[in-house]
């Protein structure tokens, strides 16, 4: 695929801004997210370790007034055997003591002491019980102090007291409130130690509280009787909305069963019913408690629903764990740590945080940020194309001179530029059209000078392209074709003059031609071929052969054909010449035959035999006689002087060596007589001659 110089130029240039406005867009954001997340946990952790501290000291508060009170008893400010001084010290240390609901007292003969802080949110707003939880009025001080006696422990008189602590009227008796039958007592009674209870309902309130109670008992560990002390969840929902991290966040407490114990949402974490009439626990509302799970509040309630689906997570917690948690179809940061005291509180505080709470600014900046990427890449765009305009305007301008002057071999005008590297560009292309019309008028000349050579060259030269084409031929090939089209293909040439085999009548074979091997990438010739012209049989000698290209495809096949008459007559002359010369060697060989077996006739007859050796080569012939008169069957293959030496007797070989040294050096003959040794051992005399024979250039 091709694309434009200026598409070239501007989209890669466009990517790169988009992509590195996208990149740092994307950074910003993400470093702000994690900077948040960051910020996030360090809030959530430091808001659960100071709601931890805030339960310490809250619930450290009953266990303080507990210790006093015990403390009272053994320095005998107060007895048990008189409750009236009780109950005024509990009154004492009831207004002395913030933030706690009630101070309680129980005998287990059925006396009962109370003192109970009445809330606000107690108050009647009318004039009948119904319309409120408590019948004080409001010029009354905001205690209800109630008593009952060992003669009727089930019912309960509630008083207002006076400035002085003392009771001063009476405003309501309860029925059915006997202590002992209360679930603080009775677990105070089971265990025999301090703790702690599940939340419930104050009397009649709306209002729900913890107790913390104490058995005490004698030296003898007889109960004496239970001390115990409310403290009301109201304080606790105040403080922990007071607490709120952001617009949307929510702080829960829930015990391990998954029961609210406190809230800072607005909702309740229960559920009320009012009732009119009275039953075994006199009240007008009725509270169902809710599951974290079942919070009226979305945030609570879903929050709550994914830490049960993780329930895992937070087995066996000891220390903060947070998490970030996709809920809602948002992000949402918690916090959860496990609340014991060792008393029979197991509590787990949960922060959760809305990541929308902290990324709407930095939404806000991340839009701000895009639209000024947005800016820039409009401006980055507008100037590459500018910038393109100005480096590919001059560069069509010269494209379009090249192309110009590629077709007409004109210089046409080019569009200035102030680039260097263009007007560098400009002036080699100047340079290389200078140099173009140089190589042109080289080639010009050349070619002229090949036309020439190949007009004046004895043999037909013929080229065909790869399609088979006939593209050039010279003088002597249209001398010998006659005039030829240049887009005639070999087998229009075969027809118009037909090539036979030599010497027959026989068509020759188009696909065995030369140029047809050629032109399939083959080096091919061919001289039995013969061509009618005019009635005449030319016999021709055919050469053809490829020119390929670097990759192996044929791009033309050259073919040399030439006229072979005279070639063909030089050949038959020869060819008589060799056949008589042929006779007259074979006729001197059958003379020399007979000539050697007349002299190895005369040798066996004359019992003469003859070695010869080769002074150069050391080779040696031996005639027949020789090898019969030295015991051999037959004549060795090849003789060696040592062979023959050994068939002497060791005083004759040096005599013979000599004999044979001294003839090579004086070029003279020499007689000697000497031994050799039959097969059978015995020895015999022979007369021998030595005759150098000398090569053409006198060496022996």
């Amino acid at each position: 695929m091709r694309i434009s110089l200026r598409a070239f130029l501007v989209v890669p240039f466009v990517l790169q801004i988009t992509s590195v406005t996208a990149l740092v867009g994307y950074l910003s954001f993400r470093n702000s997210r994690a900077a948040t997340a960051d910020l996030t946990h360090q809030l959530i952790g430091t808001t659960l370790t100071q709601v931890t501290q805030q339960l310490d000291t809250y619930l450290a508060v009953p266990s303080q007034l507990s210790q006093r009170f015990l403390t009272a008893l053994e320095a005998d400010l107060i007895d048990l055997d008189d409750l009236d001084r009780v109950h005024r010290y509990l009154i004492l240390k009831q207004r002395q003591t913030s933030g706690i609901a009630t101070l309680l007292v129980g005998t287990p003969q059925g006396s009962f002491r109370t003192i109970h802080r009445v809330l606000p949110a107690e108050f009647a707003n009318g004039s009948t019980l119904l319309d409120g939880f408590t019948l004080l009025d409001e010029d009354d001080l905001p205690y209800e102090a109630g008593l009952s006696d060992p003669n009727r422990p089930s019912q309960l008189h509630l008083h207002t007291i006076d400035s002085s602590g003392r009771l001063v009227k009476r405003v309501q008796t309860l029925q059915n409130l006997d202590v002992r039958d209360r679930p603080w007592y009775r677990q105070a009674v089971r265990t025999g130690q301090s703790g702690w209870t599940e939340p419930f309902q104050i009397g009649a309130s709306p209002i729900l509280t913890l107790n913390y109670f104490t058995p005490i008992y004698d030296a003898e560990r007889s109960l004496l009787g239970v001390f115990s002390v409310n403290v009301s969840l109201d304080n606790l929902n105040e403080f922990l909305s007071n607490l709120k991290l952001s617009p949307n966040s929510e702080i829960f407490i829930t015990e391990a069963n998954g029961l609210l114990v406190a809230t800072s949402a607005t909702e309740a974490s229960y559920l009320t019913t009012y009732r009119s009439t009275n039953n075994a626990q006199p009240k007008r509302v009725e509270f169902r408690r809710l599951l974290a799970t079942d919070s009226r509040n979305a945030m609570v309630r879903s929050s709550a629903r994914y830490l049960a689906d993780n329930v895992g997570e937070l087995t066996n917690l000891t220390t903060i764990k947070q998490m970030v948690a996709q809920i809602d179809g948002e992000r949402r940061f918690l916090g959860v740590i496990p609340y014991q005291n060792g008393r029979g509180l197991d509590w787990r505080l949960v922060v959760v945080v809305p990541e929308a709470d902290f990324m709407g600014e930095i939404g806000t900046q991340t839009r701000r940020t895009l639209l000024l990427c947005l800016g820039l890449l409009l401006s980055s765009v507008g100037f590459g194309l500018w910038m393109t305009r100005q480096i590919a305007r001059p560069i069509l301008s010269l494209s379009q001179a090249m192309q110009g002057y590629a077709r007409d071999h004109l210089m046409p005008a080019i569009a200035p530029s102030r680039i260097q590297e263009i007007v560098a560009l400009r002036a080699h292309f100047e340079q290389l059209t200078a140099q173009l019309e140089r190589s042109f008028r080289s080639l010009q000349a050349s070619e002229r000078k090949f036309v020439k050579l190949l007009n004046n060259l004895p043999i037909g030269v013929s080229v065909f392209d790869a399609a088979g084409q006939l593209v050039l031929l010279n003088k002597q090939g249209a001398k010998l074709l006659g005039q030829v089209a240049a887009e005639e293909s070999p087998e229009t040439v075969l027809t118009k003059y037909p090539l036979h085999r030599a010497g027959t009548d026989t068509p020759y074979p188009s696909a065995e031609l030369p140029i047809t091997l050629a032109l399939q990438g083959l080096v091919a010739n061919a001289d039995d071929i013969e061509m009618r012209v005019n009635g005449q049989r030319i016999p021709l000698e055919i050469s053809a052969a490829p020119i390929l290209a670097a990759d192996g495809r044929v791009l033309y096949a050259v073919n040399i054909f030439q006229d072979i008459s005279h070639k063909q007559q030089a050949q038959a002359l020869q060819q008589h010449y060799h056949e008589n010369l042929t006779a007259q060697v074979q006729e001197r060989t059958l003379a020399l035959q007979a000539s050697e077996a007349e002299l190895q006739e005369a040798q066996r007859l004359a019992r003469v035999g003859s070695w010869e050796l080769d002074v150069a080569t050391g080779l040696m012939v031996w005639s027949a006689e020789l090898a019969r008169i030295l015991g051999y069957d037959r004549v060795p293959v090849s003789p060696t002087y040592a062979e023959l030496l050994s068939r002497l007797p060791a005083d004759d070989r040096q005599p013979l060596e000599a004999a044979v040294a001294a003839a090579i050096a004086s070029s003279q003959p020499y007689e000697l007589e000497h031994r050799i040794i039959c097969p059978d051992g015995s020895q015999r005399w022979c007369s021998a001659e030595v005759k150098p024979v000398a090569a053409p250039e006198n060496k022996p």
